[in-house]
């Protein structure tokens, strides 16, 4: 089964601008929704979706949005854990820390990370969709 770690922006225009989302990524947030894919969110793009919310001034938004995520069979939750930061290093060509984690998180997971990020696209260590 196809396997998509979703970015922070993916989930948050999923939630409420989907007409944001490339074509190829609302096929594949469908493909989970129907159970033809796996849609994971890391519990850093959680952390990243509180401050943008609370940036909007949607900060108490953020419980039932988790809680909602929660209760969808649709989505699994995935941590960071000791192995990913152990392997920061090994992807140079991720420059930002929280992007580099994801990418190193959709590869633990032998996944596809969803992302409009042009760094992430950029390197040659992920799958990528967008």
């Amino acid at each position: 089964m196809t396997v998509y770690l979703l970015d922070t922006h993916v989930l948050f225009w999923h939630l409420f601008a989907p007409a944001k989302l490339s074509a190829a990524a609302r096929q594949a947030v469908a493909d989970g929704e129907t159970g033809q894919a796996r849609l994971v969110v890391s519990h850093l793009v959680l952390a990243e979706l509180f401050f943008l919310l609370k940036k909007l001034g949607q900060e108490a938004q953020f419980p039932n949005i988790v809680a909602a995520i929660r209760g969808n069979a649709t989505y699994s939750f995935d941590p960071i854990v000791l192995d990913d930061i152990e392997n920061l290093s090994k992807y140079p060509a991720v420059a930002e820390m929280h992007d580099r984690l994801l990418v190193i998180q959709a590869n633990r997971l032998c996944g596809t990370l969803i992302s409009k990020d042009q760094n992430i696209q950029a390197s040659p260590q992920v799958k990528w969709l967008w």
